[in-house]
Formats: structure tokens, C-alpha cells, sequence
């Protein structure tokens, strides 16, 4: 298809949450959206919400842990847009209990998610950005890539892979013009989040104890994250080379 005017982003994980906020505020910069989700999410309630909005918007199914679906969603966008000028790797998932208990089906999950897809979409995505002359790859981390939590083995481990995989990422792509960066958001209030609450009470207590947990005194905003993102996927970052940018309301400073 013929190029249109305009930045071309693609963010992983777009139906809700951190994903979807993300979408909306680089949409509402003029970017045209690809937003990329698993089989059964609410892809198309995002899409027309994204429409509704003014934002020029596409969404591909897609299973960020398989070679094969990150290819198509990478496909998808250059063949919609004719570019692809950012990557926002948002999927990610978790799993809770001890490390002595875990189950090994639980663990590969969470990795093929959380670590294996961000190697995967921006392994698919590199000769598309580096096409653009100024791509950029954003990463959503977490606060516990710094912070360790009992029960959360698979997950800290995890977000701390991207942390460091963001790292080598950003000086292996920098001579391409692809800048990668990471975003370490502390707890979101995201339907992600409150499925770990769901009587009330989670693996770190009750939501308020979640809460008391940061000092700034309450859980943070997909939106917030969002500007985070949008920042570094922006021109005006053009010096953030590797960065893990934390957001999240002082809980690593507790």
C-alpha cells in the first residue's frame, strides 16, 4: 500500500491497560496505531474506541511468544502504513507462588510473554525501523526488575531479563538509528493488577496494603505510564540511549 503521512507504532498488549492508554496518547500525536493482542481480548472494542478518538487505527491477533505471529504483526503495520517507526513492547503476564511450588509450565509462560516476545517482536520489527532512519523500541519492565517480592520468582526474574535485554538492545541497535529504552512502572491500576485481588485480597495482602506500598499513596495511572512512553518514543528523547525509565510513585525508594 501507498505510505501515508504520519509515524506508524505498533504496540504489543494494546487492548487495555498500560497498552492501550499508550496507543491512545501516540495516536492523539498524530501516530497511526497497530495495535497487537491475543486471540479473544477486546481488540476490537480498542480499535473503535481508537476511532471514535480521530486516531487512524488497525489490530492484528497476535501471540507475542511465537516467532510466526510477531512476524504477521509486524507485516500487518508496513503493509497498512507502509512504515513502522516504533515498537512498544507492553504484553506481559504473571504467575504467583512460591519458587518451590511453582510449576514449570507456569514459569515458561511467563517468560515466553514477558522476555521471549520482546526478543521476538523486535527481532521481527528491527529492519522496519531501522528503515525509518530514527525508530525507537520501548519496553515495559517493572519496578520489581529492582525490587524483589516472595512469590513473584517468574516475574522479577522476568522484567529483570528486559531491563538488561534493554540494555544490550540499545547499543547492539544504536548504530542502525533504532533507540531502545525501558519503562519500569510500579503498580498500575490495570485489569492485569486487579485480577491478582480477586477476593479482596492478593500475594502481597489486601489492594490497600498494595497501595501503602508506595509513597506516593496510591496505585498509578495507565495514562501515566503512558507519557513515560510517549516520551521516549518522541524526538525529544533523542539522547535516551538504554535507559529504565522508573514510574512508579516512589516504591523502590520505600
Amino acid at each position: 500500500m501507498t505510505p501515508r503521512d504520519g509515524p506508524v507504532a505498533l504496540v504489543t498488549g494494546g487492548a487495555t491497560g498500560i497498552g492501550f492508554a499508550t496507543a491512545l496518547a501516540l495516536g492523539r500525536d498524530g501516530a497511526r496505531v497497530v495495535l497487537a493482542g491475543l486471540p479473544g481480548s477486546p481488540l476490537p472494542e480498542a480499535v473503535d474506541a481508537l476511532l471514535a478518538d480521530g486516531i487512524d487505527a488497525i489490530a492484528v491477533e497476535a501471540d507475542v511468544g511465537r516467532a510466526a505471529d510477531a512476524e504477521r504483526a509486524v507485516a500487518a503495520a508496513v503493509e497498512a502504513y507502509g512504515r513502522l517507526d516504533a515498537l512498544v513492547n507492553c504484553a506481559g503476564t504473571s504467575a504467583v507462588a512460591p519458587l518451590a511450588t511453582m510449576d514449570e509450565a507456569d514459569w515458561d509462560r511467563v517468560f515466553d510473554t514477558n522476555v521471549r516476545g520482546v526478543f521476538l517482536m523486535s527481532r521481527a520489527a528491527i529492519p522496519a525501523l531501522a528503515a525509518s532512519g530514527a525508530g525507537a523500541i520501548v519496553n515495559v519492565a517493572s519496578q520489581l526488575a529492582l525490587s524483589a517480592v516472595p512469590g513473584f520468582s517468574a516475574y522479577c526474574a522476568s522484567k529483570a531479563a528486559v531491563l538488561h535485554l534493554t540494555r544490550c538492545m540499545a547499543l547492539e541497535l544504536l548504530p542502525s538509528g533504532v533507540r531502545v529504552n525501558a519503562v519500569c512502572p510500579g503498580g498500575v491500576d490495570t485489569p492485569l493488577l486487579q485480577r491478582a485481588f480477586p477476593d479482596g485480597r492478593g500475594p502481597q495482602g489486601t489492594l490497600d496494603d498494595l497501595v501503602a506500598a508506595h509513597p506516593i499513596g496510591r496505585l498509578g495511572r495507565p495514562e501515566e505510564v503512558a507519557a513515560a512512553i510517549r516520551f521516549l518514543v518522541s524526538a525529544e528523547a533523542s539522547f535516551v540511549v538504554g535507559a529504565g525509565l522508573v514510574v512508579d510513585g516512589g516504591y523502590t525508594l520505600a
